[in-house]
């Protein structure tokens, strides 16, 4: 847990495509991200745990450039916000957590369905 003035901050990894994994019932996704056919499947998955997800890609894309915010980049940060709303009730890979030299976790959660 980290300070900063009178708050503390409890900070965890993610990473897209273990979150993407999970969701998936513990499949790999069949598309890369960058690809139309990964993005149908990956916004499907989306779908199922907010309704709003097309909404949110887009207005990101409404919002941003793409050459300053890429289709496969507001996915990614909407698996995250996915996961993150199950918090504190989130899986971890791997089982045990090291730390680094700045005393944060080295982690990836991630939630599964």
């Amino acid at each position: 847990m980290l300070r900063a003035g009178q708050h503390e901050y409890v900070i965890h990894g993610m990473h897209p495509e273990v979150c993407f994994w999970a969701l998936n019932g513990n499949k790999p996704m069949a598309y890369s991200k960058r690809t139309d056919e990964g993005f149908i499947e990956r916004m499907a998955i989306s779908r199922q745990y907010f309704a709003s997800s097309q909404q949110v890609i887009d207005d990101a894309k409404r919002d941003h450039r793409r050459t300053d915010l890429a289709r496969d980049d507001i996915v990614d940060a909407l698996v995250g916000t996915v996961c993150a709303r199950n918090y504190p009730a989130l899986s971890q890979f791997p089982n045990h957590t090291e730390i680094d030299d700045e005393g944060l976790p080295m982690e990836i959660m991630y939630r599964q369905p």
